[in-house]
C-alpha cells in the first residue's frame, strides 16, 4: 500500500487540475491521487494511470463531501487533503517526504506547508523569523493538509454539515484529543487561491460570495455554535503556541 493518499475534489477547473495532479505525480513516489470529480465526467480525459483514481459523483458534493467520497476509497495511513487549484514547484520535489517525518511523533494529527495564498502563520508573508521554521500551531488552512488517518478516525473525521471552516474545526477536534498541529514552514505548496469558490459563488464583493462578509460571519458563528466562543478564540488568536523540533530516536 501506498503511504499517502491524496484527494482532489475538483468542479470542472481542469486549467488548474491538470498541472496539480501532473507536479504532484512528478515529485511523488509512494502516493496515490483520488480525484473527487464533483463535475461533469468529460473534465476528467487524460487524467488516468498507475497512480490516479477518478471517482466520478453524480452531483456536486462541495468541498467537504468530496473528502468524505475520498475517505471512503482512500486506505492510506497518511491522507492529503488538497486543492485542485495548487500546484508543487520542483524546488519543493520532497515536499510529502518532508512533512511526512514528523508524524513519527505519535503526537502529531496534521502537518500543513506554508504558501503564497494562505492566512496566518503558514503565509510567506507571515513575520515569523527565519529560524522557526517548524511551528506548533492551533490551526491550519485545508488548501493543502496532511492528516494522521488514526486520528482523523478518532476524531470522526471532517463535518460536511458545517457551511465552511472544516478545517478550522479539524484543527481545534484535533487539539481537543491532545494531538499537536504542525507548519512546516521549508516546505512551500503553490496556491492560485479561491478559484472554484469564485466561480461557483462569486467574489468577496458580491453578496454572499467566496470570503464575502456574510460568508465569514456564517462560518464563524457556526464553529462558535459548535465548540463555543472560548475554544473558537483560543484558535483564532495567536496562533503560534511555539517552534517544534522532532527528536530523533
Amino acid at each position: 500500500m501506498n503511504s499517502v493518499g491524496i484527494i482532489v475534489p475538483t468542479y470542472n477547473g481542469n486549467q488548474y487540475l491538470i498541472p496539480c495532479v501532473r507536479s504532484i505525480i512528478s515529485t511523488s513516489n509512494n502516493v496515490h491521487v483520488y480525484i473527487v470529480n464533483n463535475g461533469e465526467a468529460s473534465h476528467m480525459t487524460g487524467l488516468t494511470g498507475p497512480k490516479v483514481t477518478v471517482l466520478q459523483q453524480d452531483r456536486n458534493l462541495g468541498w467537504e463531501g468530496g473528502l468524505k467520497a475520498g475517505l471512503k476509497v482512500a486506505k492510506e495511513k497518511f491522507i492529503v487533503f488538497m486543492n485542485d487549484d495548487t500546484l508543487i514547484p520542483l524546488t519543493s520535489k520532497n515536499w510529502l517526504d518532508d512533512m511526512l517525518k514528523y508524524f513519527d511523533d505519535p503526537k502529531i494529527a496534521a502537518v500543513g506547508p506554508s504558501s503564497n495564498c494562505v492566512m496566518g502563520g503558514q503565509s510567506i508573508f507571515a513575520e515569523i523569523p527565519p529560524d522557526q521554521a517548524v511551528l506548533k500551531s492551533t490551526f491550519l488552512i485545508g488548501f493543502c493538509m496532511m492528516v494522521r488517518r488514526s486520528a482523523l478516525e478518532l476524531v470522526e473525521g471532517v463535518d460536511d454539515s458545517l457551511p465552511g471552516g472544516d478545517d478550522l474545526d479539524l484543527s481545534i477536534r484535533f487539539r481537543q484529543k491532545g494531538y499537536d498541529i504542525l507548519i512546516d514552514r521549508n516546505t512551500f505548496v503553490y496556491h492560485h487561491g479561491f478559484k472554484t469558490g469564485e466561480r461557483v459563488k462569486g467574489g468577496p464583493n458580491e453578496v454572499g460570495g467566496w470570503n464575502s462578509v456574510a460568508m465569514t460571519e456564517k462560518t464563524n458563528f457556526a464553529l462558535m455554535r459548535k465548540h463555543g466562543l472560548k475554544a473558537w478564540l483560543a484558535t483564532m488568536n495567536n496562533q503560534i503556541l511555539g517552534t517544534y523540533e522532532l527528536q530523533q530516536a
